[in-house]
């Protein structure tokens, strides 16, 4: 829903602010715990995908 609402826009900071913090906390826990955390590289999609195409196919 948020890919077709946004249609390819940027998700406003107020959003991904909340969620990226909750990702940190939880890297950091499982950091703690001896858990091996890799994050993924940024994904740009080409001009003729369409959206939210890159993040199934991000490795």
């Amino acid at each position: 829903m948020l890919y077709t609402t946004l249609k390819g826009r940027r998700v406003p900071t107020w959003i991904s602010k909340k969620y990226v913090a909750e990702l940190e906390a939880l890297q950091k826990v499982l950091i703690e715990h001896g858990v091996s955390v890799h994050r993924p590289v940024s994904i740009t999609p080409l001009a003729e995908e369409p959206l939210g195409l890159g993040q199934m196919f991000a490795p």
